[in-house]
């Protein structure tokens, strides 16, 4: 009797602690996805310049806020517009 109250004892404590472990992790992938998530807009929605730092500035039109992203961030975004407007240049001839 001693000996399979022993294994039970054991088997459950290790179902409690593959559980918990699942729980655990379940709540650090829900927190860690809703941080970054955030919902892309459109150019209709926001307008994107670049200062003379080289830094890009998107700022929402329906409120007026806004975010400086690094020069390196403004640099690659405007290469690639850059090089969608002479891809379009290009195509027109």
């Amino acid at each position: 009797m001693i000996e399979l109250l022993g294994k039970t004892a054991k088997t459950l404590f290790f179902v409690i602690c593959i559980l918990f472990g699942y729980g655990i992790c379940e709540i650090y992938h829900l927190t860690k996805s809703n941080k970054g998530e955030k919902n892309p807009k459109s150019l209709k929605e926001i307008s994107v310049a670049i200062n003379e730092k080289g830094e890009l500035m998107m700022m929402d039109r329906s409120n007026g806020s806004y975010q400086f992203y690094d020069d390196s961030v403004g640099v690659c975004i405007f290469n690639l517009y850059a090089s969608k407007a002479q891809s379009q240049y290009i195509n027109q001839k």
